[in-house]
């Protein structure tokens, strides 16, 4: 039987620290200056490195392809897990326009 592959904690907190700090982010951060890395690193000890711990643990606790579906149903219901995945789903289409227009530029 092949083994399972599975995401490693430097996987998981690397592909957040690059969903975070997108091109868009580089020129604030830049305009910042040199506080940008205690904030980098405050970011990072307490939002990314317990988020990465968290969905490393969730990832490889359940047999199946894992995912907040899976984990939300299997603590909460069926009923719940829907909620939570459309809840999810429909974020992204109303959230993602709306975060150019919560700060534009200056």
């Amino acid at each position: 039987m092949a083994e399972k592959k599975g995401l490693s904690f430097l996987t998981i907190i690397s592909t957040v620290i690059c969903v975070v700090f997108v091109c868009e982010a580089a020129a604030p951060a830049a305009a910042i200056g040199n506080q940008q890395f205690f904030w980098w690193i405050f970011l990072i000890l307490t939002f990314l490195l317990p988020h990465g711990l968290v969905v490393a643990e969730l990832g490889t606790t359940y047999d199946s392809d894992g995912g907040l579906y899976d984990w939300v149903r299997e603590g909460l219901g069926d009923t719940w897990a829907a909620r939570v995945s459309w809840y999810y789903w429909v974020n992204f289409p109303c959230g993602c326009p709306t975060w150019p227009a919560c700060s534009p530029p200056s």
